[in-house]
């Protein structure tokens, strides 16, 4: 009786933590997919890194232009890892540490800021790592089609 009462209660408590962590797909961009947590966590981000109100009007506001940016992100991804594309640590680390100066603070610092809205650190950094990639794709693609003249822009 006991194990059976056991095995309902796990079933029961194990039930409860995986509702907590449901997540839907809400768009499907080529092999990838955008998930209400992930659109979620944009939003959040989006709201706190530019120092505005986490409330319903910012939210309704901001979404479609999350969503918009999740969509470009993805994009981005998946001819990354079609060409096989990494950013560069070195500008990645930049460009965070930079970003932490503005909110007058460190790195660790600046991920704090992210855990304490509750919003997931790796994903905005996934998103800085695939920027950085994509940079450096379409430089290679198109570097031998740039002509630069440096008396024209000189004189510019």
């Amino acid at each position: 009786m006991k194990k059976i009462i056991y095995l309902i209660f796990a079933l029961f408590y194990s039930s409860i933590s995986f509702a907590s962590i449901e997540s839907k797909i809400i768009v499907n961009v080529g092999s990838e997919i955008i998930s209400s947590y992930e659109l979620k966590n944009k939003i959040k981000t989006t709201l706190i890194l530019n120092n505005q109100e986490l409330n319903q009007q910012s939210i309704n506001k901001t979404k479609s232009q999350s969503i918009q940016q999740l969509i470009t992100y993805k994009l981005k991804k998946n001819e990354i890892k079609k060409y096989n594309i990494s950013s560069n640590k070195k500008s990645v680390t930049n460009f965070l540490n930079n970003t932490a100066s503005k909110y007058n603070t460190d790195l660790k610092g600046f991920q704090d800021l992210f855990s304490l809205n509750n919003i997931n650190y790796d994903l905005y950094l996934d998103e800085i790592n695939t920027e950085f990639a994509w940079q450096k794709l379409i430089f290679d693609l198109y570097k031998n089609k740039i002509n630069l003249n440096e008396k024209e822009i000189e004189n510019e």
